[in-house]
């Protein structure tokens, strides 16, 4: 378990089966916390721990938060209705996160183009951090992120660019060479 710590605050969900492998949610009061793609040894162990400690409070960010997402999956969710925990980062990342929420389905974004928006014009890098450190991938989709040649460059995500390939894929984008191609 590299960055998923399980703390009693907080209730858990799990998808076991999806096209990016088994997929852990944590949620707290205030909303969902972080998305976390986790091997099968892993899904096992963290669904043991959860079965005898449940009654938590954000259990309804969960069951919201599972249901949308296997609807995402299954090509039938398209914008997410849940709230988020985000209050452990600084407020620069915050804005750069709310931002990236507002990416709608099917449509792209670069680095410098977010960094624009947020009256920093010379910030994309900083915007890159900042999505390097999203705890909740697809559901802040920093897959809709690209360079400003169009190419894919990093996912912190397991897979990396193979994962935001294929994410870009489902929402019906053309990948080719590790670039989004264009029409």
């Amino acid at each position: 378990m590299n960055r998923l710590q399980m703390e009693n605050a907080y209730a858990y969900g799990f998808l076991e089966e999806t096209m990016l492998g088994p997929i852990c949610l944590c949620a707290s009061e205030k909303g969902l916390r972080r998305l976390d793609f986790v091997d099968a040894h892993e899904l096992k162990r963290l669904q043991e721990i959860q079965r005898e400690d449940s009654g938590k409070a954000g259990e309804g960010t969960i069951a919201n938060a599972l249901l949308q997402l296997r609807e995402y999956f299954q090509g039938q969710q398209r914008q997410f209705h849940v709230a988020y925990d985000l209050e452990v980062f600084s407020e620069f990342s915050r804005r750069v996160l709310k931002l990236t929420s507002e990416i709608r389905y099917g449509e792209l974004a670069t680095y410098g183009q977010l960094a624009a928006q947020l009256g920093q014009p010379k910030a994309a890098r900083a915007v890159g951090r900042a999505l390097g450190a999203n705890p909740l991938p697809i559901f802040i989709p920093c897959h809709r992120v690209l360079g400003s040649d169009g190419h894919l460059h990093s996912y912190s995500a397991p897979g990396g660019l193979a994962t935001k390939s294929a994410l870009l894929r489902l929402e019906g984008h053309t990948i080719q060479d590790e670039r989004v191609r264009f029409y």
